[in-house]
């Protein structure tokens, strides 16, 4: 089987469409087509249901695309293993984190890292808390919910505590709701749909029901910079609200209830010294940090 005509078909799967897949490729829509059709002939399966945008995988297609993304996440670590025999803790790690993590704790961290471990080298994705793992080459991972897909061992949990927040503009014009959960009249900062369920279940089942949403962003900055601006209230992890000097808090985790945040490690590369040691650098630093995640009560409410 030709690798190349794997690496096409993944990007159809991935893209949806064949525009999309080539500009991935760096190909054109036609050669998209005619490597995937062939590869199809080869297996003598159809692999998508769908002839037209978007390409819907079939059931022969979803069990390829999993060996495919397998086969890579396996080539992927060990030329990172490969890159780090002349350090044991040399390499690359990948790691995903929600936003407000890779840039509050783990990002400033990573200089006494370095330090210690000159050839380890870090990506950090920040991506949704809740999004799939099915990602290529993720060896740990920060996220709100247990993987649907097996692979990945929980070796620590944190909690993660929320407040609501606005600027004193907004304050100065609409006043502070009596309750988080009465937000009649004020306009609401939101989540976009893709990580809408990473709060508190409180905030979502009765603080949102007759708010008027005025703003959606998957960006922590783009949400935090209308919230500064005195657009609305914002819901924010209290690590990154109680530290944003524009803007004030007006309830804390013990109102609005906290979240279980998951570290877990690809079993596949678990017990590299690379993943290992970027392992125990996170779990020093959450530990470290771990009353500031939670979330502090406001003085005189509990």
């Amino acid at each position: 089987m030709d690798w190349d005509d794997l690496r096409f078909f993944a990007a159809l799967a991935s893209a949806g469409n064949l525009a999309a897949a080539a500009r991935q490729l760096g190909s054109s829509p036609a050669t998209v087509w005619r490597r995937v059709t062939a590869l199809e002939a080869r297996l003598e399966a159809r692999l998508f249901e769908r002839r037209r945008s978007p390409y819907a995988l079939s059931a022969a297609g979803r069990r390829l695309l999993e060996t495919v993304e397998q086969m890579e996440a396996e080539m992927g670590a060990a030329a990172r293993d490969l890159g780090g025999l002349k350090d044991e803790a040399g390499g690359e790690v990948r790691v995903t984190a929600p936003e407000f993590l890779g840039e509050a704790v783990i990002a400033e961290s990573l200089g006494r890292l370095s330090e210690a471990h000159p050839l380890l080298r870090v990506e950090l994705v920040t991506a949704s808390p809740t999004a799939s793992l099915a990602q290529r080459e993720t060896d740990l991972a920060l996220r709100f919910e247990r993987p649907q897909r097996g692979g990945f061992q929980a070796v620590a949990s944190f909690a993660v505590g929320f407040g609501v927040y606005a600027a004193p503009a907004y304050l100065a014009r609409h006043g502070a709701p009596a309750s988080p959960f009465d937000l009649e009249g004020h306009g609401v900062i939101d989540f976009d749909e893709s990580q809408g369920h990473a709060a508190p279940a409180r905030w979502l089942g009765r603080s949102l029901r007759k708010a008027r949403v005025l703003f959606r962003s998957n960006s922590l900055h783009a949400r935090r910079a209308a919230a500064e601006a005195g657009l609305g209230l914002l819901l924010l992890p209290s690590i990154t609200g109680d530290s944003a000097a524009g803007l004030q808090r007006l309830w804390s985790s013990a109102e609005l209830g906290r979240l279980e945040m998951l570290l877990l490690v690809n079993e596949r590369v678990g017990r590299a010294p690379r993943v290992r040691v970027l392992r125990d650098h996170l779990l020093s630093l959450l530990e470290g940090r771990a009353e500031a995640l939670a979330g502090q009560p406001i003085a005189g409410r509990g």
